[in-house]
């Protein structure tokens, strides 16, 4: 083999440098993977993402309810308290966003009494008018919600819910004193 031969197949080499770069040949010829696409120019590139656990406890936001217990899922539930009573452990609901922010916000003190359809309205109507801070607050805690989700029940937990079966209508049979003995009267 000359040196000139040696020198090509060394260049046709791909480089290991923890990634490896695929060529294509096709009758000869190479084909090189296209390049990559540009940034678009309308999003912005953001350097200060911060994690689920910093948006969370580093906010000014006032919580109701200590963090650690929002998080965590209810012990006052229905679900809860037949899991207890029956010694199952159901897997109750994963807690999104707006079941996080109607947990923290019912235990003001201004809903006392109400309720919780009212409470419901009420809670759904400061929803609305919250800032995207406050709603991105509480995905963060929803997502922290999650994961505690998962470390107690379980990767492979999918709602299943339980659909309460219609009763049967049954005909009236009225007693044989009310019934009329004859139709042609």
């Amino acid at each position: 083999m000359s040196q000139n031969q040696k020198r090509k197949q060394k260049l046709n080499k791909p480089a290991r440098r923890g990634y490896c770069v695929f060529t294509v040949e096709k009758n000869g010829e190479k084909s090189l993977p296209p390049p990559p696409s540009p940034p678009d120019p309308r999003s912005a590139i953001r350097f200060d993402i911060k994690s689920d656990e910093d948006i969370v406890y580093q906010s000014n936001y006032k919580f109701n309810i200590k963090i650690e217990v929002l998080i965590n899922n209810s012990t006052k539930s229905r679900c809860s308290k037949n899991n207890e009573k029956n010694g199952t452990k159901n897997a109750p609901r994963r807690q999104n966003a707006w079941i996080l922010y109607r947990r923290d916000k019912s235990m003001n003190k201004e809903f006392e009494g109400l309720t919780t359809a009212i409470v419901s309205l009420k809670i759904r109507e400061m929803w609305e008018k919250e800032p995207w801070e406050v709603k991105e607050l509480f995905s963060a805690l929803s997502r922290l919600a999650e994961k505690r989700h998962i470390e107690q029940y379980g990767k492979n937990y999918r709602y299943q819910p339980v659909h309460m079966k219609k009763p049967i209508a049954l005909p009236i049979i009225l007693p044989i004193a009310l019934q009329k003995t004859s139709y042609h009267q």
